[in-house]
């Protein structure tokens, strides 16, 4: 979703850029928070798979696939959700 048209301007194809930069500041913060937070949650279940398993390829490719598989599911769910939305 980018920058639109102000209303009631006598120049329309001005963007205002303001009003847009404000949301899309906040989607970022909270767009970084949980990307900040998964990377924290896949770095405790790391930790606790290396003590009980011990450090094994195999343990650290399950993580990593699990994580990047939970990442891909987040993307096709919310591309699904903003289709949903935007029509």
């Amino acid at each position: 979703m980018g920058p639109r048209p102000s209303e009631g301007d006598e120049n329309p194809g001005r963007l205002d850029f303001q009003r847009s930069a404000n949301g899309m500041s906040v989607f970022f913060l909270f767009f970084f928070l949980s990307g900040f937070c998964s990377l924290v949650y896949q770095v405790v279940w790391l930790r606790v798979a290396m003590a009980g398993f011990g450090v094994t390829p195999p343990l650290i490719s399950i993580v990593l696939s699990i994580f990047m598989a939970g990442l891909a599911l987040g993307s096709w769910a919310g591309g699904r959700r903003d289709l949903r939305t935007s029509r």
